[in-house]
């Protein structure tokens, strides 16, 4: 936590730590997905499937439609993910 507030809230003009800090604390609906949830989610459209880590704490997760031709794959980065 002292790593997020030092690297990115700290980092904030005053306006813009008030809406992240209430966007937080008070969402209208949030679901919190495990990595391996995310990748399988995907996997399952099916997509290609790209996850980054920004702080080690969370992640993005990119995904492409493949071609037909290709099959889905995985390449997970920062937390020492596996690459099919």
């Amino acid at each position: 936590m002292r790593d997020y507030m030092l690297n990115v809230l700290d980092r904030l003009s005053y306006a813009d730590k008030r809406v992240t800090i209430y966007d937080q604390l008070n969402p209208h609906y949030a679901k919190y997905y495990s990595r391996e949830e995310v990748v399988e989610l995907m996997q399952s459209a099916p997509f290609l499937v790209d996850v980054h880590s920004r702080h080690g704490y969370g992640w993005t997760a990119f995904a492409t439609k493949p071609e037909e031709s290709k099959l889905v794959s995985v390449k997970m980065s920062h937390s020492g993910g596996a690459q099919p």
